[in-house]
């Protein structure tokens, strides 16, 4: 950690500090949430039933104030994921999202849901271009600026998963559970390049979230790093499994990926498929600060959705 330190993109000595402790944060709390989210693509899913007198909200987090994605009548049926206190992750149609665990009723002597045949994985948008060179933008000392991306968006869905949930859908969770840890300390000031309300907005529109939209977020935003969540699936390579981190090329980049590597490995056990570089991603070669690309896990391995 002391070499990290000293690179050269980051001069004030208590933003040093800060920039590493929200490394750690990051992968720690990616870890946090993935060891509950991969349970979404699990075998284990059990049916309930919507038990209430008019309509349940389908909430966007476990929160009543959180945004009603939907309203589910009573009788309907939802697949129920995980329990976190007293609200149960669920599947409404095909859209995930948290309801009240006491007005939903589990059918007994359930057998686990069958899994579908998982679609094949969309490629990361690349194009041949020269990349940006990566500024030394100007520090404000009390701030730290991320963004997180939440990869894919509107009608791209990323990969599908053992039981059809969407990367999409799951990175955005992951990403809000991050934003939200993040924000807790207000010497953060956290962006998201995609919401829930955006991602209805580009659903209506049929169009989907552009890696180049992304990057302008976080060039606008001047940003101090940059953080893309994705899920990997190789599906004519179910054994394929563990985590890699992606970045452009700049030694900035370069050492901002090691450290988040390292530690999201070290957080969750994953299997160590090493740090890359892919010079054509739009997301990291159009992003003018230090940015990385977490591919955090297969949802194409049942083992490891397990996780």
């Amino acid at each position: 950690m002391g070499k990290f330190v000293d690179i050269r993109f980051m001069k004030a000595g208590r933003k040093q500090l800060r920039y590493i402790r929200t490394i750690v944060y990051i992968g720690v709390f990616l870890f946090v949430w993935t060891s509950t989210t991969y349970v979404y693509a699990a075998v284990q899913v059990t049916t309930g039933t919507v038990n209430v007198t008019t309509s349940l909200a389908l909430r966007a987090k476990p929160d009543v104030k959180s945004a009603a994605l939907a309203w589910m009548k009573k009788g309907e049926s939802v697949k129920v994921i995980s329990k976190q206190g007293e609200w149960y992750q669920v599947k409404y149609k095909t859209k995930p999202g948290y309801a009240k665990a006491s007005y939903i009723k589990i059918k007994a002597n359930q057998e686990p849901t069958i899994q579908p045949t998982p679609k094949p994985l969309p490629a990361l948008e690349e194009t041949e271009k020269e990349p940006i060179q990566k500024e030394e933008l100007p520090i404000e000392e009390n701030i730290f600026k991320v963004v997180i991306d939440a990869g894919h968006g509107g009608k791209d869905n990323g990969a599908t998963g053992t039981i059809g949930n969407k990367e999409k859908d799951l990175t955005l969770m992951i990403a809000e559970r991050v934003e939200s840890k993040l924000k807790n300390n207000p010497s953060y000031d956290v962006t998201m390049t995609r919401t829930h309300e955006l991602d209805e907005e580009l659903i209506k529109k049929k169009v989907k979230q552009e890696p180049k939209e992304k990057a302008n977020i976080a060039n606008d935003k001047r940003a101090d790093i940059f953080v893309s969540i994705h899920i990997n699936s190789v599906t004519s390579s179910p054994s394929a499994n563990g985590t890699e981190t992606l970045y452009n090329g700049t030694q900035q980049d370069k050492k901002l990926a090691e450290v988040m590597h390292k530690h999201f490995v070290k957080a969750t056990g994953f299997k160590n498929r090493g740090v890359k570089i892919r010079p054509n991603l739009v997301v990291l070669r159009d992003t003018k600060m230090p940015a990385v690309l977490l591919e955090v896990g297969f949802m194409s391995n049942h083992n490891e959705n397990m996780t």
